[in-house]
């Protein structure tokens, strides 16, 4: 699917010209590009959500993976389209997941980016907060090492464990030290974070 194809789609061309073209691009052609990224993968990655809710109607599968192992629900996590999120989620898409050479979850990719919005989304959608990707690593360690202060609050706050351990036994708050992340370490402080 050109990716110039998704990105002329808006909603002022209609529901049912872009339902039609969806099913046309979606069902017809079903071309992933060089990285296996499918017709409903870019829509996610470029938040349209009128072709997602297209895609989607026509069946797109919520839960194929690009050759990374990454799901549409990664893409839209790790970009920030919450509302994608939410589509996603009420489509069926897996929560925990696991994708990338880190094997992380959605979770993780929100958290990482500082895309509360998504990850507010995963959490009332019941995300596991205790998932780890292939270092043992929980969604709360992954922001605090990306000094994302607004995802750790929320993490904490819905019940993340703050002293999980990854592999090399660093609990959140020591992560954040050992890269400087010193807005992080304040933050989880705060929260009763210990070392």
């Amino acid at each position: 699917m050109p990716t110039a194809a998704v990105a002329a789609a808006s909603p002022a061309a209609g529901s049912s010209s872009l339902d039609r073209w969806a099913r046309s691009i979606y069902l017809e052609s079903r071309q992933d590009d060089a990285h296996g990224n499918t017709p409903l993968m870019k829509a996610c990655l470029d938040g349209k959500l009128p072709v997602v809710r297209a895609l989607l109607a026509a069946g797109a599968d919520v839960q194929a993976t690009n050759y990374y192992g990454s799901t549409p629900l990664h893409a839209a996590c790790c970009e920030g389209h919450s509302e994608v999120v939410r589509l996603l989620l009420a489509a069926g898409a897996p929560a925990n997941a696991r994708g990338g050479a880190m094997r992380e979850t959605p979770l993780h990719a929100a958290a990482c980016c500082g895309q509360l919005g998504a990850v507010r989304e995963l959490i009332w959608a019941g995300a596991s907060l205790e998932a780890t990707n292939k270092d043992h690593c929980t969604a709360l360690h992954v922001a605090s090492c990306a000094n994302q202060t607004g995802v750790i609050w929320a993490l904490v706050k819905a019940g993340a464990n703050k002293e999980a351990k990854d592999t090399a036994g660093n609990t959140p708050l020591a992560l954040a030290c050992k890269h400087g992340q010193y807005a992080a370490v304040a933050v989880l402080e705060e929260l009763g974070a210990k070392a």
